[in-house]
């Protein structure tokens, strides 16, 4: 059983907030009596004095100058508990769980997330991101950014990545520039271990690659010279300009395009959070170029 209570802490907060007791009892909307027998209360309880009058004004004490540092983080955390409480009474979500595809740009996943949280502070979202991740993985989602299996999907299309085939400029695959599609087989690749499909369509042998799991695992490869691969833009535009890595030329100019989707959980509940954050994603995917330019 605690001695004190919120209401007197907020009652302490608010003298030292407002300069004084009459100030204090015409913001709470109380009477100044009942405001100074809440503190008288408080102090008694405490068995320390925190103010001490300073003509007109009360000053604290140093006792009570160290536990207001100490109850204002308590009582702001309070503030956030009854926001929440709030929330859930409304119907809205308290917690969110999207899982969005590797290759799903960064910084438009970044720059919905902070579109959301102005909106919605009190609704966490739980961000898992996955390669090649599709609705057949079979994961307990609220949402999901994901590819299609087989062109089945129950989602909207809101946004296509180019894959681009990328090596080390001194990979020996730039012996024989440009480079017909169909010759990439005699070259290792790289690809991810749960692909669902083969980046850039090309002829495949067994030994001829390396499986990993991780957009960076893939990038790393291609910068050490193990292997060529295809990759986002996002991923590849540093290595580009450092010379790390260096685009293929295709004779046939053959591009990888994946689509990805915005699907809703196998719940099928959809609440006003979960709509506000469909409608940020959707927003910032039409906004590509200049998000990602900025």
């Amino acid at each position: 059983m605690y001695k004190t209570s919120i209401d007197q802490w907020l009652v302490f907060t608010t003298i030292i907030e407002t300069g004084g007791f009459n100030a204090a009892a015409e913001k709470l909307h109380r009477s100044q009596s009942s405001i100074s027998y809440s503190i008288s209360k408080l102090q008694e309880q405490l068995g320390l004095k925190l103010f001490i009058q300073n003509g007109r004004k009360m000053r604290l004490t140093v006792e009570g100058e160290r536990l207001r540092e100490e109850i204002a983080p308590v009582l702001k955390e309070f503030g956030r508990i009854e926001s929440v409480a709030n929330m859930l009474a409304s119907g809205v979500e308290s917690r969110i769980c999207l899982l969005v595809d590797s290759i799903f740009p960064r910084q438009l996943l970044f720059k919905a997330i902070h579109l959301f949280n102005q909106q919605y502070p009190n609704t966490r979202v739980e961000l898992y991101d996955m390669i090649r991740l599709s609705p057949s993985e079979h994961v307990q989602f609220d949402m999901a950014i994901c590819t299609s299996t087989n062109g089945l999907v129950s989602g909207d299309k809101i946004i296509d990545i180019e894959l681009y085939p990328v090596a080390h400029p001194n990979h020996p695959i730039f012996n024989h520039q440009p480079i017909h599609r169909q010759e990439l087989s005699h070259h290792v690749s790289v690809r991810f271990q749960n692909s669902h499909q083969i980046q850039g369509n090309e002829p495949m042998r067994k030994g001829e690659y390396w499986l990993v799991n991780t957009l960076e695992a893939a990038a790393s490869a291609v910068r050490n010279r193990l292997a060529y691969g295809w990759l986002p833009m996002e991923v590849i535009r540093q290595d580009l300009e450092q010379k790390t890595m260096a685009l293929l030329q295709l004779e046939d100019r053959f591009k990888s395009i994946i689509p990805l989707y915005l699907i809703a959980g196998d719940n099928g509940i959809c609440g006003p959070a979960s709509a506000f954050l469909k409608q940020v994603i959707f927003q910032v995917c039409q906004n590509r170029e200049s998000l990602i330019n900025e």
